[in-house]
């Protein structure tokens, strides 16, 4: 609540006289990546970006593909229209060669050397004051989100060894998917501002973040031969600085679309498949086992980062069989298994359904594209919540599997 209720001046205001950087001095390269995506959902996340405080001191890069038949149509059709909104304008095309994997990772890869060529060897822009933020298509920035990160990198005397996360939520259109999509993605809400704010987590980017150039320059962009970006980007990261680099928060809340389709099951079979795309940063781990052996860094940063990847991707999906048959493999807990189930179910169930009206209701009024509703409490919200085990279930569990199956096969 605090950071949101500050005012883009007053972040401006916050930047000594004295700082190495001052704000005005920091340029804002937003990478968008999409691949034949309506020019209406690329519309509205340059909606929130032209809405920035500061929107001139942004640089927005369309990371078009050039399978895309309609890319050089889109991307003309929305720099015509929301080209004087930012410092620059940008798009690029890229062309998936031999070696690279088609998505995110190698458009972003190939966006950000476009971008630098232009900016930094043509323009003659200072790389150090440059700070990239990828994100995804349908991305809705809170209006002070650029002038808070722009103060944290001026702040922070290790700016050049840091990522910046914004607190990712699936509100926008939470209520145009099926109710057990729509709870599993409450959860994803809830559970990853709660993550971000845990002192004893060990962070890693997710989805939409920020970093310096010269991070980006440090560790050779991103990897254009993965599926998985956001945790690969910043293990590329970690080995090229020995170990040196860390997650910052930014706590405004950071709009990402629910996966949407014709119908209601058609919806769910898309939420289940971007569970188990997620699931294959699982092969991070081994990378992570590799690069440990052969780079240099601190042994106990290399013990975190592997048992932080270990857990998310090992850990927490066996998590509900585990609980499961725990009072059978020890039958001492026979006793008192119903109230131990109940209890667990209960209170879980009564933290969501808390923290969910807290978050739609404090965290997130009047934002632009948001379509969610701000009421605290409501009986038909709380009682859907209480599908939440089953939703975990089969959208997160058993896709967590399926993924983990394919890639051993």
């Amino acid at each position: 609540m605090a950071a949101a209720q500050v005012s883009s001046d007053q972040w401006r205001e916050r930047v000594p006289a004295s700082n190495e950087i001052q704000f005005d001095d920091v340029v804002h390269v937003v990478v968008i990546p999409n691949f034949a995506e309506p020019v209406e959902t690329l519309a509205r996340t340059l909606d929130t970006l032209a809405a920035q405080a500061h929107s001139q001191q942004l640089v927005v890069v369309l990371a078009m593909e050039a399978r895309d038949k309609k890319a050089h149509l889109t991307a003309s059709t929305l720099t015509a229209r929301y080209g004087s909104y930012f410092m620059h304008l940008l798009y690029s095309i890229h062309t998936v060669t031999e070696g690279e994997v088609g998505g995110k990772s190698s458009n972003e890869n190939w966006a950000m050397r476009c971008a630098k060529t232009r900016l930094v060897d043509e323009l003659g822009y200072d790389p150090s004051h440059i700070v990239v933020t990828t994100c995804d298509a349908d991305t809705y920035f809170h209006p002070s989100h650029f002038s808070y990160l722009t103060y944290k990198f001026c702040s922070d005397e290790s700016r050049y060894l840091r990522f910046w996360q914004g607190c990712t939520c699936f509100y926008p259109n939470v209520h145009d998917v099926p109710m057990l999509c729509g709870v599993r993605y409450t959860l994803l809400s809830v559970g990853f501002l709660g993550q971000l704010c845990n002192p004893f987590a060990y962070s890693l980017p997710f989805a939409v973040y920020s970093l310096s150039l010269n991070l980006a320059l440090e560790a050779s962009y991103w990897d254009p031969a993965v599926i998985p970006e956001d945790w690969h980007m910043y293990l590329r990261c970690f080995y090229a600085t020995r170990g040196n680099v860390g997650v910052n928060p930014i706590y405004l809340p950071v709009g990402c679309e629910c996966v949407v389709d014709d119908t209601p099951w058609t919806s769910l079979k898309a939420c289940y498949q971007q569970s188990k795309r997620w699931q294959w940063g699982a092969i991070d781990v081994g990378f992570i086992v590799v690069m440990n052996a052969i780079k240099r860094a601190p042994l106990l940063r290399k013990i975190v980062v592997l048992y932080t990847a270990w857990e998310h991707h090992l850990l927490y999906n066996v998590m509900w069989i585990a609980m499961i048959l725990a009072p059978y493999i020890f039958p001492t807990w026979g006793y008192w298994r119903f109230n131990l189930w109940v209890s667990f179910l209960v209170w879980n169930w009564l933290a969501l359904v808390m923290l969910d009206g807290i978050y739609r209701a404090w965290l997130l009024p009047r934002r632009q594209h948001f379509k969610h509703s701000t009421e605290f409490f409501s009986v038909h919200r709380a009682v859907t919540m209480m599908l939440y085990p089953l939703s975990d279930l089969v959208l997160f569990v058993v896709p967590t599997f399926h993924a983990h199956l394919r890639m051993a096969l």
